[in-house]
């Protein structure tokens, strides 16, 4: 049969057909309906198919040239703020035995950069008769100088174990801040941190003053301040605080072994939680059978 002829109206009304369009259009008026067609875009020009983008070309060597991102290790932070966290405790234990043994008023005087105890006998003999000046000795006169150096040593301890911790935790910082591997966040809490430290040693020396100005002529145990001594200890036990849940944020939050850890936590959360839920299906299930069983129970006995 002879290829029916589209109407003249819709002929106009169609725009004009590309050559493959066209011969589909022809197939379909041979077989006596008219489809609608979707239009095929033009074809590019020839050679365009085959041409790569100078982009792809140029992509392996971008690639190559870009700068990689390697992972930042934060172990040694968290390793740091734990050592400096124990070093803190020991620091408060030894406080308190300098308390015990009544040594904290041997060193009457208080230096930033501190120094060496005396080395010689004069040189402990002069310190000795400077700290009879003082209100402490009209109530410990049977003191030798073998039990001076004793108190003396304690103080002093005490006092350079201070100023050790001070060093342990500026010198890191200043590496790990260098080579970029403070944790993210922590900058501020640790800079904090700093400032509790150095001005817990300026309180220490606010609390022993106080108890080498007491009036040797009161009967009572000349002793310091017990409100300048609850604020040094309290600010002690506050730096250790945030500074072991510093260490803990940055072990559990930043490095490897924090990440080990979440992951078996997480793990037996997971197991858990299974655990849980099948005991809960299991409940329903018995909750059920033993419901539909008293059902049928019932419908027997009726």
């Amino acid at each position: 049969p002879e290829p029916q002829k589209p109407k003249p109206e819709l002929a106009r009304s169609l725009p004009p057909t590309p050559p493959i369009a066209a011969m589909l259009a022809a197939r379909c008026a041979g077989r006596g309906a008219l489809r609608p067609l979707a239009w095929p875009r033009r074809l590019p020009p020839r050679g365009t198919l085959l041409a790569r983008p100078k982009a792809t070309l140029a992509a392996p060597a971008e690639a190559a040239a870009r700068p990689k991102t390697v992972a930042v290790n934060y172990d040694g932070a968290a390793q740091w703020l734990f050592g400096c966290s124990a070093l803190v405790a020991g620091m408060v234990s030894v406080g308190g035995i300098t308390r015990l043994t009544r040594s904290g008023l041997s060193m009457t005087d208080w230096k930033i950069q501190g120094g060496l105890p005396p080395q010689t006998l004069s040189e402990w003999t002069a310190e000795f008769e400077r700290y009879k000046t003082f209100p402490e000795w009209q109530q410990r006169k049977s003191m030798t100088l073998d039990d001076f150096k004793f108190i003396y040593y304690w103080e002093w301890g005490h006092r350079m174990l201070g100023r050790f911790i001070g060093v342990a935790f500026a010198l890191p910082l200043a590496y790990l801040a260098a080579r970029g591997r403070v944790p993210p966040g922590l900058a501020p809490r640790l800079g904090m941190l700093f400032a509790m430290g150095g001005t817990q040693g300026l309180v220490g020396w606010w609390m022993v003053k106080s108890g080498l100005e007491v009036d040797p002529s009161q009967r009572h145990e000349i002793r310091v301040s017990p409100y300048r001594l609850a604020t040094h200890l309290g600010m002690a036990f506050a730096t250790y605080s945030l500074l072991f849940h510093t260490a803990l944020d940055s072990y559990f939050n930043f490095s490897k072994g924090g990440a080990a850890a979440r992951a078996a936590a997480a793990e037996i959360e997971a197991k858990l939680a299974a655990q849980q839920e099948a005991e809960a299906r299991a409940k329903e299930a018995a909750e059920a059978a033993a419901e539909r069983h008293a059902v049928e129970g019932g419908g027997i006995l009726w």
